[in-house]
């Protein structure tokens, strides 16, 4: 491991060289807000650890923050928060039972349904990650989060983007956060950036599987994630106006930045945007 002079933490994959990630060209997540779902009434409890309080800051922290700089590779903005739902009743399914990927796309589709949420083809998609209580089960096993995509086939093709967090402590649901979110990103509907390799089985081919390292990041743990530009996984950790402007295609040729753009509010808000 370690720091380039970019600012980034860099780190050897787990398969051979070289990562053969290719682009489907498939969907995308470009600045997609994320809709943060507490399920179940544990989550009201004062004394749940971690709180919902402390998720929905560590979230707003990273979304905030560098982490996601990396993907404008992929010609993937930074998402944004788009804030944090919380349902009661009923609630999942409690151990000995167990919930599946089905369980998490039937709950947000009947959020949609109710109206809590927009159609997924009337401006709303967004990423809808659910975090999962204590004493809940995934039915397949081994996994403590995944995303998928839902399709309503009633009336039209709507796909929504969902994903699930297992329950866990703070560390380990931020790690599992971070994970889910960029191959939500590069890979909302499994059809878009894909490593292709016999190594990797069609369900742990992403860009976060080939990683799978972890880093505190401004107070939060966050993991890394391929990145084609380093040749390496990376952890983003701070913003870098010679690596955007690279990942976005633009060159100055000996300009100023204000050349093209003219003013500049703020340098860090503008980047996000590139």
């Amino acid at each position: 491991m370690g720091v380039n002079h970019y600012g980034r933490l860099v780190f050897p994959p787990l398969i051979r060289l070289p990562v053969p990630l290719n682009n489907h060209h498939g969907a995308v997540a470009t600045g997609a807000p994320v809709q943060l779902i507490f399920w179940g009434p544990e989550w009201n409890d004062p004394n749940a650890n971690p709180s919902a309080s402390a998720l929905i800051a560590a979230v707003q922290n990273i979304l905030t923050g560098p982490y996601l700089s990396g993907l404008r590779q992929y010609g993937i903005a930074p998402s944004t928060y788009g804030g944090a739902t919380f349902i009661v009743s009923p609630g999942p399914p409690l151990a000995p039972r167990t919930f599946d990927d089905s369980s998490i796309q039937d709950k947000v589709q009947e959020l949609i349904d109710e109206g809590r949420f927009p159609e997924p083809d009337e401006g709303g998609h967004f990423l809808y990650i659910i975090m999962m209580p204590p004493n809940t089960i995934y039915g397949p096993g081994g996994a403590g989060g995944a995303h998928s995509v839902g399709i309503n086939t009633l009336i039209d093709l709507d796909r929504t983007w969902v994903a699930w967090i297992g329950h866990d402590n703070l560390i380990g649901m931020t790690e599992t956060f971070c994970h889910e979110l960029v191959e939500m990103c590069t890979d909302p509907e499994h059809d878009a950036w894909i490593v292709d390799s016999d190594e990797l089985s069609d369900t742990d081919n992403e860009i976060c599987d080939i990683c799978n390292q972890n880093q505190n990041l401004n107070g939060d743990w966050v993991t890394a994630y391929w990145s084609m530009f380093d040749n390496a996984c990376l952890i983003p950790t701070a913003y870098s106006v010679r690596r955007a402007l690279a990942m976005a295609g633009i060159a100055l040729n000996g300009r100023g930045i204000r050349s093209f753009q003219s003013p500049i509010p703020s340098l860090r808000s503008w980047l996000r945007t590139l």
